[in-house]
């Protein structure tokens, strides 16, 4: 079973959502990475987007640095498609 932690994990279920919908990478309960870990059953999560570490009083594991970076490289955009996009060339890397 693959880890769900894992960035191959976080692109798979980046490529599920609408390509063309938006999230806020500035909003730490709404970005991307929330929206995933709210997906795994995390419930109160709210992310520091310059570490990937919970913020105070979360629920939520640290994560590999590589996901916060296809988020920030994502970010003029803002959407789950070109995140997804980032999401695979990392993992070509």
């Amino acid at each position: 079973m693959r880890n769900p932690l894992s960035l191959e994990a976080f692109a798979e279920w980046l490529e599920q959502q609408p390509a063309e919908k938006s999230y806020d990478f500035f909003e730490p309960a709404n970005c991307a990475i929330a929206q995933y870990m709210r997906h795994l059953g995390f419930r109160h999560v709210v992310y520091s987007t310059f570490d990937c570490r919970p913020m105070q009083g979360d629920d939520g594991p640290t994560l590999p640095r590589e996901m916060i970076d296809v988020v920030v490289r994502a970010a003029g955009e803002g959407t789950f498609g070109r995140a997804a996009r980032y999401a695979r060339l990392a993992l070509r890397q």
